[in-house]
């Protein structure tokens, strides 16, 4: 019980996703020289603008979607991620984007924009159809 409640309070500390985030946020490798300093910049201002979609898109579920049902909430939202996410965490593998602290924070930072949309706090399943 004590690993669950650490698990929680750890998850918490995660900061959600905003349009400013760098490469530190992203968790991606820290860049040592020009070439990959450049490579960061891309993969950040690619996962920023899936990101940025993603969240709009997000917006139009309630108008889809009218009641809290999470299953269809979760598989409209899971396939969003899968298609507009995804694909740029593995097309900057080379940056570390497609690595597991990276995908942490695009899986965790969507999951509160579906929870914001419809106005839940706490814990929901939507962690199995999202990433």
């Amino acid at each position: 019980m004590r690993e669950l409640i650490e698990k929680k309070i750890e998850e918490a500390k995660v900061p959600a996703w905003n349009p400013r985030f760098g490469w530190e946020e992203w968790n991606l490798y820290e860049p040592e020289n020009k070439k990959e300093t450049d490579r960061a910049a891309k993969a950040v201002a690619a996962l920023n603008a899936a990101m940025s979609k993603f969240k709009k898109l997000v917006s139009g579920i309630p108008k889809k979607q009218p009641e809290w049902d999470i299953a269809e909430v979760g598989k409209i939202a899971g396939a969003m991620f899968d298609s507009i996410v995804a694909p740029v965490h593995r097309k900057f593998s080379a940056s570390g984007a497609d690595d597991t602290p990276s995908w942490e924070v695009s899986i965790t930072s969507a999951i509160q924009m579906v929870k914001d949309v419809y106005g839940k706090k706490g814990w929901t399943k939507l962690a199995d159809y999202i990433g």
